[in-house]
C-alpha cells in the first residue's frame, strides 16, 4: 500500500480555512508500491481516498471523508468525526477518540456513534512515553474496527485515515510548549481548537521582555 498526500508546496492554502480545494486535506491509497511526486501518480492503483469535506471541513469539529474508489467514481462509504479540541498539553492526559461512522447507499450517516470503527490517538502511559512524545514526532495510535463486513480495501483506507488524522492534528512542531528567546516568551499550548478546518491553539504565555517585544 502507497500513501498519497499533498503538502504546501502543492497546496498553497493548506491549513489555512477549507473553502476550496486548494485548502483540503487529502489522501489516496495505492494498492502496492507506488513511487513518484506527490499530486502527479497515476491513479489507476487507487482503491481508497479520504478528504476533508468542503467547505468548512465540517465545521467546528474535524470531519474525514472516507471512501472507496473505482475506475469511475469514489463511493463514500464511512465519516470519521474527531472532538473540537485536541493536541498541545491536553494530549498528555486525555485520549483522543476519533469515531468512523456509517455512510449508507443513499448518503445519509448512521446515528450509532462509531458503528464502523473507532481510532484514538493514546495518552502516554508513563513518564518516559510522555517525554518520546514532547521531543519526538512519535505518536501512539490505536485502531478499532467494528464493522466485520468490512473489505480488506476498506480496512486498509482505514488505516491511511489514521495516518491522516495524525499528519492534520499532531504532526505539529513545539505543539505543546515553545520559547522565543529574542521575547524571552515561554508559550504553553493547553489544547487545540478545529474552526472551519483551521487549527487554533489555546495558549497561555508567561514572561517576556517587553523591551525586545516592542523593537
Amino acid at each position: 500500500m502507497t500513501m498519497e498526500r499533498q503538502g504546501c508546496c502543492g497546496k498553497l492554502c493548506l491549513g489555512e480555512i477549507v473553502c476550496m480545494e486548494c485548502c483540503a486535506n487529502e489522501a489516496f491509497f495505492h494498492a502496492g508500491k507506488v513511487e513518484g511526486k506527490a499530486g502527479e501518480l497515476d491513479k489507476s492503483r487507487v482503491f481508497g481516498r479520504a478528504k476533508v469535506p468542503i467547505p468548512f471541513a465540517g465545521g467546528f469539529t474535524p470531519v474525514i471523508q472516507v471512501m472507496d474508489r473505482d475506475a469511475t467514481s469514489d463511493h463514500h462509504f464511512a465519516s470519521v468525526k474527531g472532538p473540537m479540541c485536541f493536541g498541545g498539553c491536553s494530549e498528555l492526559c486525555c485520549s483522543v477518540p476519533f469515531t468512523v461512522k456509517k455512510v449508507n447507499k443513499d448518503g445519509s450517516i448512521s446515528v450509532n456513534v462509531g458503528d464502523v470503527a473507532t481510532i484514538t490517538k493514546m495518552k502516554p502511559k508513563s513518564f518516559a512515553d510522555a517525554m518520546r512524545e514532547l521531543l519526538t514526532d512519535s505518536d501512539l495510535y490505536e485502531l478499532e474496527i467494528h464493522d466485520l463486513s468490512l473489505s480488506a480495501q476498506q480496512r486498509a483506507s482505514l488505516v491511511g485515515t489514521l495516518l491522516l488524522c495524525d499528519y492534520m492534528f499532531f504532526e505539529r512542531d513545539i505543539d505543546a510548549c515553545s520559547y522565543n528567546v529574542f521575547t524571552k516568551e515561554l508559550k504553553i499550548s493547553l489544547c487545540n481548537c478545529f474552526c472551519l478546518g483551521k487549527i487554533i491553539p489555546c495558549q497561555c504565555t508567561c514572561g517576556g521582555d517587553d523591551k525586545e517585544r516592542d523593537s
